[in-house]
């Protein structure tokens, strides 16, 4: 509803529900406990690898404490188990605990949340479908979302920006009406500094009007999907344009960042790109030093990588993700079964002197990307399943160039109402040039290495 009425208002009216959207935001993000939460995680990374791992196990039996007290799942478990947290004294004590995995927290969420949080005020929903496009549900706390959001802005330092900086954003909110053709391809967002670029509309008749707006408004920095940014910097180019004088770092996120969208994006605004690995569970963060290093921040959460027999793989070797939440206090998942894959972490011996272990290689997010007839490339396009229900699991298959083919498994109470919703939110980021057809199917079958691909792509431009 509230979609609708936005899509349908004026311009100038937009702007108003986005400078709102922005101060609500703005106060869940940095109100409160934020400047202390920002002060410990500049801290942290000043301790020597000793000191952290000693903090490590400390968060680490703390949470275990929290825990066996306070979440229904582990004080159910631990009925059975009787663990203590003095008896983790070690990193690798977490074994103790049970691994667990996205469908059970899927089928009941509130199992997994602390008692007397989920109605005290300020606890909200986060909503993501990761890479299989199965909603997950993740409850949350102000307090924590403003210690996630301190790790973030410790991140930015490392670049010499803060969340206060001018910046230019391209992400996959649906912040202009796929139906509008002309300019303005933006919104303002006055009380975070952000200027909103839409990532459904860039084409080479577009990007003109993206680069006027970008070069008047002046970022201190970009952030937002490589697809799209890697787009604006081919145009530049290939049209021998100059930089835009004001950037001084492009930090990308939500997409594996590949090599040659890294290059395009380092020669045309002649600053580092940064990128960073991380989830809406909140369950891990990965961030790009200003020396190339992937560091893990340990202090945000602790990660195990494990290969197929369940057992640790050695530093450097490829495995499963298992990790454990730190910062959020109403959901604190315990060895949660990320479903990406990764190396284990190496210790760290980089130049930039951070102690934080170094992550080698990332895999799990390389969603293949769809193209519009109208030269568009749209990536990461799981967003728009964040508020379907019915729908257990897609798959997005572009078949031709003006064909998409939609294989879905739906729940039982899935009707046409719900199929109607998810044809409006593809055409409301892919226009109506693409022809979608839907095929309802019992199971979505895997890639032979058993994996699951969200976005499959036959068109390649």
């Amino acid at each position: 509803m509230l979609e609708t009425v936005y899509n349908n208002s004026p311009v100038w009216l937009q702007q108003v529900f986005v400078t709102a959207a922005g101060l609500r935001l703005h106060f869940q993000r940095k109100g409160g406990g934020y400047g202390r939460y920002l002060a410990e995680a500049l801290a942290t990374e000043k301790l020597t690898s000793t000191l952290l791992e000693e903090l490590r196990i400390q968060l680490l039996r703390d949470l275990v404490g929290y825990c066996l007290h306070a979440v229904p799942f582990y004080q159910d478990w631990n009925s059975k188990n009787h663990l203590h947290p003095a008896d983790i004294k070690h990193i690798r004590d977490i074994r103790y605990l049970p691994i667990i995995d996205k469908d059970a927290i899927r089928a009941n969420p509130e199992f997994y949340c602390a008692s007397g949080y989920l109605n005290k005020r300020g606890t909200f929903q986060l909503h993501t479908s990761g890479t299989t496009g199965k909603p997950l549900t993740i409850f949350c706390d102000v307090e924590s979302r403003r210690r996630h959001y301190a790790y973030w802005e410790r991140f930015l330092k490392w670049y010499g920006v803060g969340s206060n900086s001018r910046r230019a954003t391209f992400c996959g909110r649906l912040i202009v009406p796929q139906m509008r053709n002309t300019a303005p391809f933006w919104r303002h967002d006055p009380v975070q500094n952000n200027l909103l670029f839409s990532s459904y509309h860039i084409c080479d008749a577009n990007i003109p009007f993206y680069l006027e707006k970008l070069r008047r408004y002046e970022p201190a920095y970009l952030d937002g999907y490589p697809s799209a940014i890697s787009v604006i910097a081919r145009y530049i180019l290939e049209h021998d344009l100059p930089p835009l004088p004001s950037l001084r770092v492009v930090f990308t996120s939500a997409e594996t960042l590949l090599p040659d969208q890294r290059l395009a994006m380092e020669e045309a605004f002649k600053v580092p790109v940064a990128d960073q690995y991380g989830c809406t569970e909140m369950a891990i963060f990965v961030s790009q030093c200003p020396y190339g290093s992937y560091h893990l921040n340990s202090d945000y959460s602790l990660l195990e990588v494990l290969d197929s027999h369940g057992e640790a793989t050695p530093a450097g070797q490829l495995g499963e993700a298992i990790c454990t939440v730190f910062v959020n206090k109403t959901m604190p998942l315990v060895r949660y079964r990320l479903g990406d894959l990764l190396t284990a972490p190496e210790p760290s011996s980089c130049g930039c002197g951070l102690h934080f272990p170094i992550v080698a290689q990332i895999i799990g997010r390389k969603d293949d990307a769809i193209r519009t007839p109208d030269g568009r490339i749209v990536g990461r396009l799981d967003p728009l399943f964040k508020g379907l229900s019915n729908i257990i699991e897609t798959q997005l298959v572009q078949t031709q160039n003006d064909t998409l083919l939609v294989r879905l498994v739906p729940a039982k109470n899935f009707c046409e109402k719900d199929e109607d919703k998810l044809l409006m939110a593809l055409k409301g980021r892919l226009g109506g040039q693409l022809i979608i057809e839907i095929e309802k199917m019992d199971a979505i079958p895997r890639e032979p290495n058993g994996k699951f691909r969200a976005v499959i792509s036959h068109v390649r431009g």
